[in-house]
């Protein structure tokens, strides 16, 4: 009978909980949520300071491509729990 590896199945819990707490403050600094914590978002302190080589807000999106992807992989790795 197999037994699964504890430290693994805890070391996956982990990632996944790690990326839920980057994409919830994440989300919140992004949103301006969390004002207590972030005192300006991204967006405020790129049209405070605009610069020549600060990108257009539509290039942004790639970090919903990025963390659908990490989402993806983490998926995967979960599902060894079960395998």
């Amino acid at each position: 009978m197999f037994t699964h590896n504890k430290w693994k199945i805890f070391v996956m819990l982990l990632a996944l909980a790690t990326y839920t707490a980057m994409v919830v403050l994440n989300t919140g600094a992004g949103s301006g949520a969390f004002r207590g914590v972030f005192l300006n978002t991204v967006g405020n302190i790129s049209n405070k300071y605009n610069t020549d080589f600060t990108p257009a807000g539509w290039t942004f999106f790639i970090w919903n491509v990025i963390y659908a992807w990490q989402f993806a992989w983490l998926g995967y790795a979960l599902s060894g729990i079960c395998r």
